[in-house]
């Protein structure tokens, strides 16, 4: 794998779209190869973000916001190592959080904080649970009633309450700790209030990467098309502030 470039990625590809007759098992291994020429890229961009600040110095931070069972953050401790970088731990699922915290009790001072990303201070319904076959970790757990309406309805009655905070005042007041932090936010569609807070109050700019999930595509169709402009919109103002804006996933 270490080998392969970019290149041979996308001559594969585009050989086995040339060359294979669309019946239905070609089109899922097209799928494969594209999911797998994704990763390798996503691990090449990753790569070539730390190396810009590996060398940098003062203290370090890398903020997994939306941790879930720690898959995120299993990928990117590759490239920015406990051993350079404080990692903070946020996820408002209390079934998640006592799997990430018996996961990564081995990094000295990780910090666990069980609440969700949000504008302000509050309780709020966390939904997601019980409405699919992923049961209570599930990796879409939101606070967003209609993150998924898509592929369901969330059911208010099974959801649980859960603390939740302003990402803005945590980034303020932890930010000026550090000289460099790095975010990875992937919170089931709590991101487009997250990120317009962060940008009214230009605390946004205290990061110095982005890593964010997206999640438009699991919104119905009627209102797909709202959050991919949003999307849009967000991208261009972040990139407009000097921010390093990646979409992973």
């Amino acid at each position: 794998m270490a080998s392969l470039t970019r290149l041979d990625f996308n001559q594969a590809f585009k050989a086995i779209r040339c060359n294979y007759i669309k019946t239905e098992k070609s089109k899922i291994e097209m799928k494969k190869l594209k999911n797998l020429s994704n990763r390798f890229l996503l691990n090449f961009k990753v790569r070539r973000i730390a190396r810009i600040y590996k060398n940098k110095s003062g203290k370090k931070l890398f903020i997994d916001g939306g941790s879930n069972l720690g898959q995120g953050y299993s990928f990117f401790s590759r490239y920015f190592s406990p051993n350079d970088y404080d990692v903070v731990f946020i996820e408002p699922n209390p079934n998640c959080m006592k799997e990430v915290k018996k996961k990564f009790n081995y990094i000295k001072d990780a910090k666990f904080l069980e609440k969700a990303i949000w504008i302000k201070e509050e309780k709020l319904n966390f939904f997601g649970l019980v409405e699919d076959q992923r049961g209570n970790t599930s990796t879409g757990g939101s606070v967003v009633e209609s993150h998924n309406n898509s592929m369901y309805l969330s059911d208010e009655s099974q959801s649980i309450s859960v603390d939740a905070f302003s990402f803005s005042d945590f980034l303020f007041n932890i930010g000026r700790e550090y000289d460099t932090v790095i975010v990875k936010l992937d919170i089931e569609s709590a991101e487009y209030m997250v990120l317009k807070d962060l940008i009214s109050k230009n605390t946004i700019t205290i990061m110095d990467h982005l890593f964010v999930e997206f999640h438009s595509q699991y919104y119905d169709v009627s209102e797909r098309p709202i959050y991919q402009k949003l999307e849009k919109e967000l991208l261009n103002i972040i990139n407009s502030k000097g921010i390093g804006f990646t979409k992973w996933i």
